[in-house]
């Protein structure tokens, strides 16, 4: 298996939270026989993501879909603190 980790190093703990919650959501559609991706808060204010893979393809794949979910989660949280 090939691996691939994304760490985030987070001050704000609701974001935290949110990210916790919405990888355990999907963690079901993160996970194929190729592949599959896991997650864990450490320290309290890291996020860290674990992508596994049996291929190059897969894993290219799976860090694309989760980097997507990321990038949502904090574009949604950045339009919030606007409107705040």
């Amino acid at each position: 298996m090939i691996k691939a980790q994304i760490e985030l190093k987070l001050q704000d703990k609701n974001l935290l939270e949110i990210l916790r919650k919405v990888f355990e959501v999907t963690k079901l559609e993160m996970k194929f026989h190729k592949g599959y991706a896991d997650s864990e808060v450490v320290n309290n204010h890291e996020f860290i993501i674990t992508i596994y893979a049996r291929d190059l393809s897969s894993l290219r794949s799976l860090v694309n879909g989760v980097l997507k979910t990321i990038y949502l989660i904090l574009k949604i949280a950045s339009i919030e603190d606007c409107h705040d």
